[in-house]
């Protein structure tokens, strides 16, 4: 919970004067919500507000063509804070946070080289569907913002148990814990988006263009292709296009879609047979297993092209331990070196090539100065999400008035406390969490070589300086 000064009243004149036709009353918990992306989160703010241009344009045009609120724009704030990369501890993934089995269910292509989950402009066509089909069954847009996150099946059995009621605040204690902060928190992002400014919160300055144009693709083309001829990075065009997992258009499939800057897309009609013709790695007979084996993790998409090092064998390094050492699996360390048997004895002083996975663009920190461009890529995992969880079950009524609230813990300089590693944390992440702790300074402290050494459920020490 998060400690403010602001009077109750500045928040219920503010949100009466947002036009919606979908409810945003204001209580205990909205408020708890509005201080949280306002004060406790807004570094994490500040980059949604930058997202937004070029995000919320592509969604409202979506809403808008099937004549739903344009309001329904805050739902992917809510869900993953504008990342089109971000996946849940359950597997939800993209700006939507659609399930594996919502989003087949919804027509959107899963497959080894695609994830439509996260590709902005199909995912949103299939999110659009799906509120549809939710409005059929509640005719209450409340209810449906809470449907679109626990399933029509939980807010049945919550009117059901809070004796037929239809009022989203009346069904609220008897809904899950997780989606009790759901609708609360969309209001804060309504209000978020509205007065950000009287906060003095500063959108952050994305690198995203404000004009695109989309190249339809009938062929197998690898970004690296596309990258050597027209001199546009491989991270832009996977910012661009974050639906191919693998920096590959399977073409051969069926048409797919490539999104680039304005004056990138003409000179690719230009110089469309230069980027054919560009010799890839990747579309050489039989290597299909090196892509295949490279790691497929959302935050380090493989890209064999970008940067190829040498690692030499120390005394009792076996292939498990290299690969665990630069995150790759054991198979493509064979794969890159030609070792072929079961084996894969090696010996000391053996030199193994190794393709280093480039970050993607969307977990990069922003770039503060063009001097220090190269020094500031840390990524930023899909934790910045801001997880509904975060603001906790409070027991409320539909007219229950607002009360402030006070942080349970305040955490003191000087103070020792103890840290559980989560999956997908790092420790830039981590540092986020505590004012004037840095990355290195939790390194240090806990004795770890590499930020590759961390692994969740380590207990990390962490001094509030």
């Amino acid at each position: 919970m998060v400690k403010s000064d602001i009077p109750d009243s500045v928040f219920m004149k503010r949100l009466a004067k947002v036009p919606s036709l979908i409810d945003l009353p204001y209580n205990n918990v909205v408020r708890a919500s509005i201080l949280w992306y306002i004060i406790r989160k807004k570094n994490v703010s500040e980059k949604i507000l930058g997202l937004r241009e070029y995000y919320f344009p592509i969604i409202e045009q979506t809403l808008d063509k099937y004549d739903l609120p344009l309001e329904l724009r805050y739902l992917p704030i809510i869900e993953s804070a504008l990342n089109p990369i971000a996946v849940s501890k359950v597997g939800a993934t993209g700006l939507w946070q659609f399930m594996y089995g919502t989003g087949k269910q919804y027509k959107l292509n899963i497959s080894s080289f695609v994830d439509e989950r996260r590709d902005p402009v199909a995912a949103s066509e299939a999110a659009a569907k799906f509120l549809k089909d939710l409005y059929k069954i509640y005719h209450d847009w409340t209810l449906v913002i809470a449907a679109y996150n626990c399933g029509p099946r939980n807010v049945n059995k919550a009117i059901r148990r809070a004796g037929g009621s239809k009022n989203y605040w009346e069904i609220y204690n008897f809904l899950p814990k997780e989606t009790r902060g759901y609708v609360p928190n969309f209001i804060a992002a309504a209000y978020l988006v509205k007065f950000y400014k009287e906060h003095k919160l500063i959108p952050r300055t994305m690198p995203l263009p404000r004009n695109t144009d989309s190249i339809q693709v009938n062929r197998m083309l690898h970004f690296q292709q596309v990258s050597d001829v027209l001199g546009i990075s491989v991270d832009e065009l996977r910012e661009l296009n974050p639906q191919y997992k693998k920096d590959i258009i399977p073409g051969i499939e069926k048409p797919y879609t490539l999104v680039l800057p304005t004056g990138i897309s003409t000179a690719f009609i230009a110089k469309e047979k230069d980027i054919y013709a560009k010799d890839s790695i990747y579309f050489v007979q039989n290597n299909f297993p090196t892509l295949m084996a490279s790691s497929g993790s959302p935050s380090q998409a493989a890209d064999l092209g970008t940067k190829k090092i040498y690692h030499k064998v120390r005394k009792g390094e076996t292939l498990a331990s290299i690969a665990k050492k630069y995150d790759i699996e054991v198979s493509a360390l064979k794969e890159w070196n030609k070792i072929s048997s079961k084996k894969g004895k090696l010996k000391k002083g053996q030199r193994l090539a190794i393709y280093e996975a480039a970050p993607l663009l969307a977990q990069k920190v922003e770039k503060k100065t063009i001097k220090n461009e190269s020094e500031n890529k840390n990524k930023a995992a899909a934790s910045d999400s801001i997880k509904v969880e975060t603001v906790q079950a409070i027991n409320v009524s539909a007219n229950e008035p607002a009360k402030p609230y006070v942080a349970k813990e305040q955490v003191e300089k000087g103070s020792v406390i103890r840290y559980t590693v989560r999956k997908n944390d790092n420790l830039w992440t981590i540092a986020q969490k505590y004012k004037g702790v840095t990355p290195k300074d939790i390194q240090k402290a806990n004795n770890l070589r590499s930020p590759r050494d961390l692994k969740a459920g380590q207990v990390l020490k962490i001094t509030i300086d």
